[in-house]
């Protein structure tokens, strides 16, 4: 889901340029979090990283597609 949802804004997750724009939309845990292979996470980082998820399409336009 994340990765479809950074994608539709022209963030690509798995790189690493990218990383402070994920930040900018999702929080600073989010880098970590959402990382392949990534098994322990603080209930109230991915708390944090779905609700900024959720609210993404909401309230942020999406970049324009050709």
């Amino acid at each position: 889901m994340a990765r479809v949802r950074l994608a539709r804004h022209g963030v690509d997750l798995d790189d690493p340029a990218d990383a402070p724009r994920v930040v900018a939309l999702l929080g600073g845990s989010a880098p970590t979090l959402l990382r392949a292979g990534t098994t322990r996470a603080r209930r109230t980082d991915f708390v944090a990283c779905l609700t900024a998820l959720e609210r993404l399409d909401r309230t942020t336009p999406p970049k324009e597609l050709p």
